[in-house]
Formats: structure tokens, C-alpha cells, sequence
């Protein structure tokens, strides 16, 4: 019987979604758009977001397990790899089949600070990611959200093997990318059931809910200068407060790879000795505390 509920609910969003995409021809306002410059010296990239001009509810807390069976998600598997935070996650596809995608989601405390994150991540992402307002996804996934390939490729099923999305929805950042997925539609359905869950849940009207790791301290361990880049090498001291096992957090920065830290080393690369770098420190649970280390009008602080 639960297998049926979850097919039902599956059928639902998989019908609403193709009717979406069959009737991708509409008007964009191109006033609504913007683009943000991705840096990762010495290569440069521009990434489209839609303009969000209003307050934004702040999801506090995505447990997995918790939303597993609305999902229709049947495994949880973590990677093993103490440098990552993602997780394998087998779901229910509309046919019944069980799919297999890699999720990565993070919880900040300002939309800003997640829209920046995917800047970071869309931009210099090993595939071309696209936004939907240009891909013909009439179909809301977030508030800004990219897709590998067009609606037309993954509703035909051109290349099943390469699906993938990203998607920025309040202070959340949601990163899915395919392992197995038997289904062509499935891992859009999937998101879209992963989107409507965070707005039903976005409920808190402050940041200061999300309990967020606290940034104490920072210091340069090294800088160098390479061909023009300034390569530096950052030492972070944070806690979290929430966390009573004092699990070790995770430490990345900006123009650098996606693996992270555990010791509160991180590295970036920037084009001047007084560019903005923000930090990242996340906990357990995956909520991020940000911090702009460097200014480009003050320098280091």
C-alpha cells in the first residue's frame, strides 16, 4: 500500500511536470535576470539568476531521514569520505523503478550567502549548466535553479546518463546529480518534491534561527604569488555551539575545490592581493556559517 501511495503521488507530479515543459513558450522579462561573475583565476564565467526583491522565510533544519518517506526516498547512504557531505539517495521513480541520485544541500543563514555558494559551484562546474528560464523548463524549481541540458533532451531522454541540477530555494543550496536513474523524468520529479518541501517548511521570519557554526577567528598562513594569482592558504577557528560531541566541522573557501577541511585549513585563489574570499565553516547537520575575509576596498581584516 505505501509503495502505491508513493507511485500516486509520483504520477501527480510527473503529469503536472510534462504538461510544464510541453508548454515551455513563454515571455521572459529580461529586466527580471541579472548576472553574477564567476572568478576562478585564471578562467571567468557569467552565471544568470533571477532577481528576488523580497524577504525570504528561512528553513532552520532538512533531516533527511526525517522527509524520506514524503520523498518517496528509500535509501540514505553517506559518502564514505570524511572530506564530502553528500549523501547517495535511492528514491521511488513514478514507474515504480528505484532511482539512485548524489545530493548535496546546505542550509545558510542569508539567501545571499546560499546564491553565492551556487555561483561558486554553477560556475565552475565540470558540466554546462544552464538556467531553466533559458533551458524551457516552465516548471518553478527553486528560485534560481540550473540544469544541465534543456527540457526537450531530458524529456526525450537524449542523454540520461548526464542529469543533473542545482537549485537555490530561501537559504537553501540543493545540488543533485545522477548515479542511476531509470526513469528520464525522474530526478526532476524528484527535485520538485525536494523544493515544495523546503517552502512548506521555510516557516521562521529570522536568520537567527538557523544555528549556524560562529567564525571566532582567521589568519593567513601563507600567500604567494603565481603567474599573477595570489594563492593563500587560510587558517579558520570556529565552534558550534549547538553541537554537544564537538563533531570536527567542515572548512572551505571560494575559488576552491569542492572538497573540504577538517583541520580549519582552507586555500583560494584570487587575481589581487585585496580580493573578497569568503569563508565557509558547516556543521553536521549542514548549516553554514559565512564570512568575508577579505575586501577589495579594505583589504585584509
Amino acid at each position: 500500500m505505501k509503495n502505491i501511495k508513493l507511485s500516486i503521488i509520483f504520477v501527480t507530479y510527473t503529469v503536472l511536470l510534462i504538461c510544464a515543459i510541453n508548454n515551455s513558450a513563454y515571455c521572459q522579462d529580461q529586466s527580471d535576470y541579472y548576472f553574477r561573475k564567476a572568478s576562478f583565476p585564471p578562467y571567468e564565467s557569467e552565471v544568470k539568476f533571477k532577481r528576488i526583491d523580497y524577504e525570504i522565510p528561512y528553513l532552520t533544519s532538512l533531516s533527511l531521514e526525517a522527509i524520506a518517506e514524503s520523498l518517496g526516498i528509500t535509501q540514505i547512504t553517506p559518502f564514505n569520505n570524511p572530506r564530502y557531505l553528500d549523501n547517495y539517495v535511492d528514491f521511488m521513480a513514478v514507474d515504480g523503478s528505484i532511482g539512485n541520485t548524489i545530493m548535496e544541500y546546505y542550509i545558510f543563514t542569508s539567501r545571499e550567502d546560499a546564491e553565492t555558494y551556487a555561483l561558486d559551484s554553477v560556475g565552475f562546474s565540470s558540466a554546462w549548466f544552464t538556467h531553466s528560464s533559458d533551458a524551457g523548463f516552465d516548471v518553478e524549481i527553486g528560485d534560481n535553479c540550473w540544469f544541465v541540458g534543456t527540457a526537450k533532451q531530458w524529456f526525450e531522454g537524449e542523454f540520461p546518463h548526464s542529469q543533473a541540477l542545482k537549485f537555490v530555494r530561501n537559504n537553501v543550496y540543493i545540488n543533485l546529480y545522477l548515479k542511476n536513474l531509470p526513469h528520464k523524468m525522474g530526478l526532476l520529479t524528484f527535485a520538485k518534491a525536494l523544493d515544495d518541501y523546503i517552502i512548506e517548511n521555510s516557516i521562521s521570519d529570522s536568520s537567527l534561527d538557523v544555528k549556524a557554526p560562529e567564525i571566532l577567528s582567521h589568519s593567513v598562513l601563507s600567500a604567494e604569488i603565481d603567474n599573477g594569482r595570489y594563492r593563500y592558504q587560510l587558517a579558520v577557528n570556529a565552534i558550534d555551539t549547538t553541537d554537544q560531541d564537538s563533531t570536527p566541522l567542515y572548512y572551505r573557501a571560494i575559488n576552491s575545490n569542492n572538497s573540504f577541511d577538517r583541520e580549519g585549513h582552507v586555500r583560494c585563489v584570487a587575481l589581487t592581493d585585496k580580493a573578497e574570499v569568503k569563508v565557509w565553516v558547516i556543521n553536521k547537520d549542514h548549516i553554514v556559517a559565512s564570512k568575508d575575509i577579505f575586501d577589495v576596498h579594505r583589504g585584509l581584516r
